[in-house]
């Protein structure tokens, strides 16, 4: 499930040394999850080949199928998780 995280934009005159540096943390991280997704699916699918079975679609393309319902919970729980309320 990709997170997606909001940064707030902080002017240049308001950012810190140390916020600097922590914002440049957060997207580092930011890179290294979306890599790690990535590589989870692409084992997902081959786990799924060689058990012979068809791989599964990803979340939210299973979320669209079920219509706006579907899609309107898949972004609540998205947002839910990335306020750490899950």
């Amino acid at each position: 499930m990709r997170l997606k995280i909001k940064i707030p934009k902080i002017p240049e005159e308001e950012k810190t040394l140390i916020v600097s540096q922590l914002l440049e943390i957060i997207e580092q991280l930011s890179v290294i999850n979306q890599q790690q997704e990535e590589l989870i699916q692409q084992l997902k699918h081959e786990n799924a080949h060689l058990k012979n079975k068809k791989p599964r679609p990803k979340m939210e393309e299973r979320f669209k199928r079920n219509g706006a319902k579907g899609v309107k919970f898949y972004y609540v729980l998205n947002h839910i998780i990335a306020l750490g309320k899950l």
